[in-house]
């Protein structure tokens, strides 16, 4: 099952830092704001490691799509340059949802090993011989 709010919190945030580190380091905001995007959902998305890339597929996917469809837009739907940015959307659109994807399972797996917690104190205390109990008897 697809947590569609979850996907729309990466959306937002990935074209948010897309612009947002465009700006800082133009060379790499693509790979950092959409690992960043997908971390977040595959960690709110709250499943298994599965439904954490499809999440972050779809929020490469989605991203993908929202910056071609700005850049064509700003370029004033020019026929010069169409069939460029054709092939600028399928090369974006395939990196977009391969980064996500990754993004998405290390949240999943971030997910997965705080959700393990730590054990307590007095659980350890039981499982280690030479313990206070074990030196009354």
């Amino acid at each position: 099952m697809i947590d569609q709010k979850s996907v729309i919190i990466g959306v937002i945030l990935g074209m948010v830092l897309l612009f947002v580190l465009g700006y800082a380091i133009p060379s790499f905001s693509g790979f950092t704001a959409l690992i960043l995007a997908g971390i977040l959902v595959g960690y709110l998305a709250n499943q298994d490691l599965k439904n954490g890339a499809i999440h972050g597929a779809l929020v490469g996917l989605f991203t993908a799509a929202l910056t071609m469809l700005i850049l064509i837009l700003r370029t004033g739907g020019s026929q010069k340059i169409a069939g460029l940015l054709l092939i600028l959307a399928l090369i974006t659109s395939g990196s977009y949802i391969i980064l996500a994807m990754v993004g998405g399972l290390l949240g999943s797996m971030i997910r997965k090993s705080t959700d393990k917690g730590t054990p307590s104190l007095d659980v350890i205390k039981e499982d280690v011989p030479g313990t206070d109990e074990d030196l009354k008897e």
